[in-house]
């Protein structure tokens, strides 16, 4: 056994170390991010000082054995074979390499690591989210949304037949990519090779109480298979609903009671937990009811009651979800949800008339043909588009088109511009600046943009290509969208860290490169999209359905509309403001409503801007790409050739162009 002094100078050595994966691909170590009982974990850069930045896990070595070996390079194992057998799935963390790495010790001898890259995942974990959510349900639609991911990513593991064993909150993390959250599997530590005709198994302890059904604890797991981490899946939609765990621990309790708990079912009904229900469930108790029956046979301690797969779980579980979420948003029609002006209360909620009407019907739109540079006509008076393929790989986070006629980016590691007939060029970013840092794009007059994200950063980009840092404050800040103000002014949202945990919606306010303004909101944790105009003042749209206005004269309002997280803001030429966001949502607000428009997606819509005809564009998640007429949005193309989340959109003229985290752009010619 290592000193305690010794193994925290050798896991502090690591850090700036370059380790030679299995194929003679280097990993630049950069922070150390993790720590944990059997490892560390670390960020690198891939093959060279700022490549692509990925994971490290590194076994520690005071916890090497046969048992800790074996479960670390079983998870390789799994990992790998997910990437080599069928299509990757985009719900379990990429698999990069395994090897061993030396490095010297204090004492003069060589310590022999083990070493798995895998996928960096930019985003939190389900469990912090549980955790931040106060011990309240999540929104619904969340719930659908991250429940189904999970469920393609099991069936996925199953279908190699790989049993999880370890699915837990913790184990599931969410990516935050383009406005769009993702569910990864990962920790795949605990995993069980399952086959009919296996003459043994191998078997690991570790399995986490609350999650783990029976069999799991019985010599030899003879009888875990799918049923297995469907009980895991029972418990974690139960926490989701209610913001509690299903069979908890309690500080002192032996765990065989908690295991006793499980076998005898004695676990509390959803309707014990109203009060931490979302209240558009809370107020369907037939809906309740109906849930719980769902969960208690995925929780079933006789593997022959519970259900078989995960996709068996999710075909009884959706519909049911979808009811209840019917009923938290107004429909398509002009239904109002009133919105009084408060002076003396600012921060009140609304109030929201729902309405009972039936929901809109399908729009039928037209559909490319396949070809990339084949056009079709959207509206014969309108617009015909074609797609046009980048010249280079690219994987965007952000964009903006510029007032000069450019494109730019920002890219895995660089930020890149593009000029017509000269494609894409790389602009590196200054020492101390991270891409995966840079959440979002603005433009400026004259040809220039903004690029802001985490630690408070902001990088101003002039016309000819000059990046010059701004530390605004030392505040813990994150940046996740902005507006221009003006010709020299500039407004950021995002969220800002509250001192004892949690967070908090923040509001900051530029002008010519000083900060003016900061604002926390308490009543959001995060701000993703913002329109500002110093005549019709600020509105910033945000999670789980919080918009806050900022009149001209600085006065403030908070409101909730929603429950789904609401990411883009664009002002129409009546003055009404359109607001979406997760779900394929849009909404139309005025100065007293709010209604919900029909939209023929149920992708996320993560951008939406005007042109100078009045007509409205939105993009979204996998390539779809909508226009707004007569207060519905209609697809204008089904898909793209290369699926990739629209990040900008720009109409001027008789021109509209959008552009894909892929890198390709899409071309609208009026006439």
């Amino acid at each position: 056994m290592l000193p305690s002094a010794t193994l925290e100078a050798v896991r502090d050595s690591i850090v700036g170390r370059v380790l030679t994966g299995s194929r003679g691909i280097q990993f630049h170590i950069r922070e150390r991010i993790g720590e944990g009982g059997q490892g560390w974990v670390f960020t690198a850069n891939w093959d060279d000082p700022d490549g692509l930045l990925v994971i490290v896990k590194v076994l520690r070595p005071d916890v090497v054995s046969d048992d800790t070996l074996d479960r670390f390079r079983r998870e390789a194992q799994a990992l790998r074979m997910f990437e080599q057998k069928g299509p990757p799935s985009p719900h379990i963390v990429r698999f990069y390499d395994h090897a061993t790495a030396t490095i010297p010790g204090n004492d003069g001898a060589s310590l022999t690591l083990p070493f798995t890259v895998i996928e960096y995942v930019r985003g939190t974990n389900l469990e912090e989210v549980v955790r931040d959510a106060g011990g309240r349900g999540l929104a619904l639609e969340r719930v659908r949304r991250i429940m189904k991911q999970v469920v393609l990513g099991l069936e996925a593991v199953h279908s190699q037949n790989v049993i999880h064993r370890d699915l837990k909150p913790s184990n599931i993390l969410l990516s935050s990519e383009s406005g769009t959250e993702v569910a990864k599997l990962t920790d795949f530590g605990l995993v069980k090779l399952h086959a009919v005709d296996m003459k043994a198994t191998v078997t690991l302890a570790g399995a986490t109480i609350g999650y783990a059904p029976p069999e799991q604890f019985e010599p030899g797991n003879e009888r875990v298979g799918p049923h297995t981490d469907v009980f895991s899946l029972g418990a974690i939609l139960f926490e989701l609903l209610t913001g509690a765990r299903a069979y908890d621990l309690g500080r002192g309790e032996n765990p065989i009671t908690v295991v006793r708990r499980i076998i005898q079912e004695e676990r509390a009904p959803l309707r014990d937990f109203s009060s931490r229900l979302v209240p558009s469930l809370a107020a369907r108790p037939e809906l309740v009811e109906a849930l719980d029956a769902v969960i208690a046979k995925s929780l079933r301690a006789d593997v022959s009651q519970r259900y078989a797969s995960a996709a068996l779980f999710f075909a009884d579980l959706e519909p049911l979800i979808r009811k209840a979420f019917e009923a938290e948003l107004p429909r398509a029609g002009g239904h109002k949800v009133e919105i009084r002006e408060r002076e003396s209360n600012p921060g009140a909620p609304i109030s929201v008339v729902r309405p009972s009407a039936d929901g809109p019907s399908p729009i039928s739109v037209p559909r490319f043909s396949g070809d990339a540079h084949k056009s079709v006509a959207v509206d014969a008076s309108q617009f015909t588009f074609s797609l046009k393929a980048s010249e280079a790989p690219l994987a965007l986070r952000s964009a903006a088109f510029l007032d000069n006629g450019s494109i730019v980016a920002v890219d895995t590691n660089a930020i890149v511009r593009h000029v017509e007939g000269k494609g894409w060029q790389r602009i590196a970013l200054p020492n101390g600046y991270a891409a995966s840092d840079l959440n979002t794009t603005i433009a400026t007059a004259g040809g220039g943009a903004f690029f802001a994200g985490a630690r408070a950063s902001v990088l101003e980009l002039s016309e000819d290509g000059v990046l010059t840092p701004h530390r605004l404050t030392s505040e813990p800040i994150t940046f996740y969208g902005g507006s221009r103000l003006g010709d020299d002014g500039l407004v950021l949202v995002g969220r800002q860290a509250k001192k004892g945990g949690g967070e908090e919606g923040v509001f900051v306010s530029l002008q010519q490169n000083r900060m003016t303004r900061h604002l926390t909101i308490p009543s959001v944790t995060r701000l993703f999209g913002v329109y500002s105009h110093p005549d019709s003042g600020t509105l910033a749209a945000g999670a789980q359905g919080t918009i806050v206005r900022i009149t001209p004269n600085g006065q403030l309002k908070t409101d909730r509309v929603c429950e789904v997280d609401l990411l883009s803001v664009m002002r129409y030429r009546d003055g009404a403001f359109g607001i979406v966001g997760r779900g394929g949502h849009a909404l139309r607000m005025t100065s007293t409503s709010v209604s919900l428009e029909r939209v023929q997606t149920l992708q996320d819509l993560l951008v939406v801007t005007g042109g100078p005809s009045g007509i409205a564009w939105a993009g979204s998640a996998k390539g779809r790409l909508l226009s707004r007429r007569e207060g519905a949005w209609q697809r204008v193309a089904t898909e793209l050739v290369v699926e990739g989340d629209v990040l900008a959109i720009e109409h001027k003229g008789p021109r509209v162009r959008a552009l894909t985290a892929k890198g390709i752009l899409v071309e609208g010619r009026a006439g």
